[in-house]
């Protein structure tokens, strides 16, 4: 007895005297502030006291009269306002001078209030705790005290600082508890009996064996529960100790058998009592930290202890916390803000609680198999999804977030004998089977229910003038992309009569919806609404398409949608149709990129007449009508990048014609021959000429840039591929059996002509060194030509095979002759001094080639013969130089000869 009377003792010197103390230093303190802030107003109403003073009022205090009557007197005098500038005029006299010192009596007596307020509190209670710590430890130690009396003591001495809290609280009623500036007494003291009881009850079960797992826990939720209550009172501090001994209750308190429902329920009231503090406080933080602790909880009771049959206490959980999230958090937004705009006025913070409480619904739903009670708690989590956005327009984001919340589960979904399979939407890259009866017919119904809602739901709150237009956005896409999916999952996008009436039923309902819409009247703050309907029932008519036909129909019925859109922005003139018309023509150029052939390997062997002609030719005549019905109204970047992809889609499906011709239909082929590459560079040639030819009448840029990058492509292959890469005379390649009808004419003849008409055309139209090339080229391919026709005549369809005799040497100086000799003609007649250049340099050749090669190789009548052919031609040329070629001014300028001077 008398080892409990002195502990009793030292019990009362360690905590009631330090309280005793406290109580009365702040009492001081406050004396001290009320006396610092009398003279600080005496200071203010003397200030002016520079200038002469005045009569004295008959109220005004004499010098005779005590000092705390002059303060009063202050007190009761108003103090001047500022000027307008708001730079107060401080005049020059003693007391301003004097403005210096004040102010660092000020700063220290801001030191010292820190000190005395704060510090000496936390400090206190600091000591407070450490010193029951100690005290414990001591009796542990020196044995003598009992197990039960030690509990027993920890209880009292929680309980005394917790009374001694609400004392002092009662005892300082002018504090306020919001904005603090100095450390709050009753607080400090109330969260040192909420640490200790934590601490007592622990030890209780945990040390001593006193307590059982169902006391324990019920006691250590009263202190949490308790310590969220006495916050309201004690501020902010006081909260966060009490979620935090909340959240961390179940873990401190284990169970053999733990109890689903005991659990959430558990978590239920304690998250609702968090959420009402932080609403009733106005602290987000609190909101957040709970909402944190929660999902927490959830998540890790669906990875670690889940069983059969706790789909219904984790639905009562979700369901309730999203509840609970709309009653306690949620406000309706400021009418001012309401009228900027619907997307800046959404509640994020909310909104992020609502998304974070409602995701356990995806792993739920996953661990019970996707069985009707899992179903029924999704529909309710979506449900109050979609009532809280109804309710609330700051919470309109919570409708897209229902209709993802649903798209995981449903792209995650299972059959029920892959319970263990990872959760993830993913299935067939983490090793799970796909979709597969029985499953199927759940699958299938689930993705039909919440489908439709989804489109019921928003089309509903779009029919509201002032509805947001997540509404209208959810109920337009969720449902085709859940019907997507489920056509992808059920049939791996094989054909499928079903699944195609399924969705042509689809597109006439959102026609309905689209003319519903534009009839009703509210479409005025968003008049876009009838569009979106529109596009979803195009969206939904191509999908039908796709499915009834082949799968290379996609890239078409994606096509067939924008003069669908174009032609629906006639009767229709909706906004953003014709952006939404160039994203899709984007989509499928992007699809082209990345896959050629996106009509399939199966083309057969029919020319022209080919899936390529209906793959690519439909694509590209719809972009093109999309084009020019958008141009009537604006001519801008969709029409352009409209008739950008009609063209790519034009020349791809020429190009891969030409292929599909050279190569017995197999568009796959690894090689390419020289007639082949002559094909696509004689296509390329001609677009260019016939986009610039289009261009001059119509003046599009599409057509411009189009003609000149095709330019570019067609003369960098004839001069890289045809008279490098890809010659005969280099790759031994056949030309055909013909001497003069062979490859030869497609290789050369015809890219030469046309590199000439592409000359003739970008004077004055393309840079000068674009026109300039382009002439080069037209001269090299007929000068390759010449030259390998020659060889043609003499070695047969194989040009690198068999020796090089004199006469064939020979026809190739006449041949290059007579080409110099053409092309100067035809300068002439012309009057081309390009040409005429271009044949003295082919005369010049033919000259080396006469004096270096033939002098030292030919033999006989060949060497006089390629001479003698030679002397003539040039002489010829100078005689008609100088009577025909040359201007008569310069041959009237000649000076006649003397009388019997010699010509020479």
């Amino acid at each position: 007895m008398g080892v409990v009377v002195l502990s009793l003792l030292i019990l009362l010197t360690l905590f009631v005297l330090p309280i005793v103390a406290i109580v009365k230093v702040n009492g001081l303190q406050r004396r001290v502030d009320a006396l610092s802030a009398r003279l600080d107003l005496l200071r203010a109403g003397l200030a002016p006291a520079a200038k002469p003073a005045p009569e004295p009022e008959p109220d005004a205090p004499t010098p005779d009269e005590p000092v705390d009557a002059a303060m009063e007197t202050a007190e009761e005098t108003e103090t001047p306002e500022p000027p307008e500038d708001g730079v107060p005029s401080i005049p020059l006299s003693e007391p301003a001078a004097a403005a210096a010192p004040a102010a660092k009596a000020a700063r220290a007596a801001t030191v010292e209030q820190t000190v005395g307020t704060k510090w000496t509190v936390w400090i206190g209670g600091l000591a407070l705790t450490l010193g029951g710590i100690f005290l414990v430890r001591y009796t542990i130690e020196q044995g003598l005290l009992g197990p039960g009396v030690r509990v027993a003591l920890g209880g009292l001495f929680a309980l005394c600082l917790a009374a001694a809290g609400e004392w002092t609280r009662r005892r300082e009623p002018d504090i306020a508890v919001a904005g603090l500036t100095s450390a709050y007494v009753p607080g400090i003291l109330t969260a040192a009996g909420i640490l200790s009881g934590y601490a007592t009850i622990f030890a209780a079960y945990a040390l001593y064996g006193f307590l059982g797992p169902l006391a324990a826990f019920i006691l250590l939720a009263a202190c949490s529960v308790a310590a969220l209550a006495g916050s309201a009172l004690h501020g902010p501090s006081l909260a966060a100790l009490g979620l935090v001994g909340s959240y961390v209750t179940p873990a401190l308190v284990a169970s053999p058998d733990p109890s689903a429902w005991a659990l959430f329920l558990y978590l239920l009231f304690v998250t609702a009592a968090a959420w009402f503090l932080a609403s009733l406080r106005g602290w987000l933080w609190l909101a957040l930290t709970a909402t944190a602790g929660a999902t927490a909880w959830g998540l890790v009771w669906c990875g670690s202890a889940w069983s059969d049959g706790d789909i219904w206490p984790m639905g009562v959980y979700i369901v309730g916390l999203a509840a609970l999230a709309l009653l306690f958090l949620t406000h309706d937004p400021d009418p001012e803000a309401r009228a900027g705009g619907p997307w800046g006025n959404l509640d994020w913070p909310i909104t992020g609680i609502l998304i974070a409480v409602t995701l356990l619904a995806w792993p739920a739903v996953r661990l019970d198999s996707y069985g009707p009670a899992s179903q029924i708690v999704l529909a309710a989590t979506c449900g109050a999804l979609l009532v809280g956005a109804w309710r609330w327009q700051n919470l309109s984001a919570l409708v897209p977030w229902s209709a993802a919340l649903f798209g995981l589960v449903f792209m995650s979904w299972h059959t029920p004998e892959l319970v263990l399979a990872p959760i993830g939407p993913f299935d067939a890259y983490m090793g799970v089977a796909p979709i597969a009866p029985p499953g199927l017919e759940s699958f299938l119904v689930a993705g039909a229910v919440f489908g439709g809602a989804f489109a019921a739901t928003g089309g509903l709150a779009a029919l509201r003038s002032d509805s947001h237009p997540a509404w209208t956005i959810t109920s337009a896409a969720a449902p085709i992309v859940i019907f997507a999916y489920a056509y992808l999952r059920a049939t791996s996008f094989e054909h499928s009569v079903p699944f195609g009436t399924a969705a042509i039923v689809i597109a006439g309902l959102y026609a309905m919806a689209t003319e519903v819409m534009h009839r009703h009247g509210n479409d005025a703050p968003w008049p876009w609404r009838s569009g979106v309907y529109a596009v979803a029932a195009v969206a939904a008519l191509a999908l039908a398409l796709t499915i009834v036909l082949e799968k290379g129909w996609l890239t078409i019925a994606l096509a067939l949608i924008c003069p669908a859109l174009a032609w629906i922005s006639t009767a229709r003139p909706l906004p953003n149709l014709r952006y939404l018309a160039a994203g899709l023509a984007v989509v499928v150029a992007a699809r082209l990129l990345w896959d050629p052939v996106v009509v399939g390997s199966d083309l057969g062997t029919t020319p022209i007449f080919n899936w390529l002609l209906y793959g690519y030719g439909v694509p590209a005549v719809a972009f093109a009508v999309a084009a020019h019905v958008f141009r009537r109204r604006a001519d801008d970047i969709a029409t352009q990048l409209l008739e950008a992809a009609a063209l790519l889609f034009a020349v791809t499906l020429a190009g891969l014609q030409i292929r599909h011709l050279m190569n017995d239909g197999n568009v796959f082929a690894d090689s390419f021959g020289l007639a082949e590459v002559s094909l696509h560079s004689i296509m390329w040639l001609g677009l260019a000429m016939g986009l610039q030819r289009l261009n001059d009448m119509h003046a599009r840029p599409t057509l411009s840039y189009g003609s000149a990058i095709l330019g570019v492509l067609g003369l960098t292959s004839v001069l890289v591929v045809h008279l490098f890469v890809k010659n005969p005379l280099v790759t031994g390649e056949s030309i055909g059996d013909g001497a003069l009808f062979n490859t030869l004419i497609l290789a050369y003849a015809v890219p030469g002509a046309l590199c000439g008409l592409l000359h003739r055309q970008a004077m004055d139209r393309r840079p000068p060194f674009f026109v300039a090339t382009s002439g080069i080229a037209a001269l090299a391919l007929v000068f390759a030509y010449l030259s390998l026709e020659v060889r043609t005549l003499f070695h047969g369809p194989v040009l690198t095979v068999g020796p090089t005799t004199d006469t064939e040497w020979y026809v190739y100086s006449a041949v290059w002759l007579l080409y110099g000799l053409a092309l100067l003609a035809a300068g002439l007649l012309a009057g081309i001094a390009a040409l005429r250049l271009a044949a003295f340099a082919v005369i010049v050749l033919t000259v080396v080639k006469v004096f270096l090669f033939d002098l030292s190789n030919l033999t006989g009548v060949l060497r006089a013969a390629s001479f003698i052919g030679l002397g003539i031609v040039l002489m010829g040329i100078g005689y008609f130089y100088q009577k025909v070629a040359a201007p008569p001014a310069d041959r009237a300028e000649a000076p006649e000869p003397a009388p019997g001077a010699s010509s020479l």
